[in-house]
């Protein structure tokens, strides 16, 4: 697992610990039912995950009419960033990530 992949991780571990998650409603049935599906966290949106159909509803945030200054999910500098994407097991976790911090 690269750096970058691992900081991710725990960064997920730590929301998954001490923050209270709002699911949409696929991830609340799949979570009641037991069932397995692909569940989506994003470092902008530590409070919501989404099923694969609302992700884009849900953690892309609504940047009409603001400023698209990037910041990276990581150390919080303001530089441009790439979008990285991390799957471990079930869940997909996507941030923008600087260029010093992927090097890291």
């Amino acid at each position: 697992m690269s750096p970058v992949a691992k900081k991710l991780n725990a960064r997920f571990q730590q929301a998954l610990t001490t923050t209270r998650l709002d699911a949409c409603e696929h991830v609340r049935k799949t979570w009641e039912s037991h069932s397995a599906t692909p569940i989506h966290w994003a470092l902008w949106r530590p409070d919501r995950v989404a099923c694969a159909r609302c992700v884009t509803l849900w953690l892309v945030p609504d940047i009409s009419g603001h400023a698209t200054t990037q910041f990276c999910d990581l150390c919080g500098a303001d530089r441009p960033t790439d979008y990285t994407q991390v799957t471990r097991g079930p869940f997909v976790i996507h941030a923008d990530v600087c260029d010093s911090c992927a090097a890291a």
